[in-house]
């Protein structure tokens, strides 16, 4: 099933112009329960920080999970440069 992208702005303003400079998007099955928050209280002027709230069933939307990558076996740089190489 696919899942159609979601347009979420959070509907005010995110500069101290009155412009809203911040917007998202999200999969369709995301933006159901998603939400949008400006922080308004801290110490930046210019632009206010907004938050992206996502909520649902954040397995269905985001993948699997992969395994962690192996140890490195090869060589370290070190061990490169006092390998001989014959020309």
């Amino acid at each position: 099933m696919k899942n159609a992208a979601a347009y979420l702005d959070p509907m005010e303003s995110t500069c101290c112009t009155g412009n809203t400079l911040d917007w998202y998007m999200v999969s369709g099955g995301l933006a159901i329960a998603a939400e949008t928050n400006v922080v308004k209280d801290t110490q930046i002027y210019a632009h206010y920080p907004v938050q992206l709230k996502i909520g649902g069933q954040l397995s269905n939307d985001l993948g699997e999970r992969i395994r962690r990558p192996s140890a490195f076996t090869g060589m370290t740089t070190k061990e490169v440069n006092n390998c001989y190489i014959p020309e």
